[in-house]
């Protein structure tokens, strides 16, 4: 069984594979950023505002819920539901790429 820190480590992991296929898709204008809030980071700071925003809000998220996954059952299956969503994004990405090229 993964520990937490494991699963948080995959899903930041696929978290940064989400930022960069993003990237790439958007280049190639494929697809857009569904997510508001990082479609605006995008397009006032640039590519490095949209980095420095997923890395910060990832990296936190993830923190604050391995530090409660033993105590609290929400924080596991957040971090759980989390891992999952990583997944089928990292999927959508691979078709997508797959489809296009």
């Amino acid at each position: 069984m993964l520990k937490a820190a494991q699963l948080a480590l995959l899903t930041f992991m696929m978290s940064a594979l989400d930022a960069g296929f993003t990237l790439e898709h958007m280049i190639r204008q494929v697809a857009s950023e569904w997510n508001p809030i990082m479609d605006y980071l995008l397009h006032t700071y640039g590519v490095a505002g949209f980095i420095a925003g997923k890395t910060l809000v990832t990296g936190l998220a993830l923190m604050f819920l391995v530090c409660f996954f033993e105590q609290k059952q929400a924080a596991r299956w957040t971090l759980w539901g989390a891992f999952f969503a990583y997944v089928a994004l990292t999927t959508y990405h691979v078709c997508i790429m797959v489809v296009t090229y």
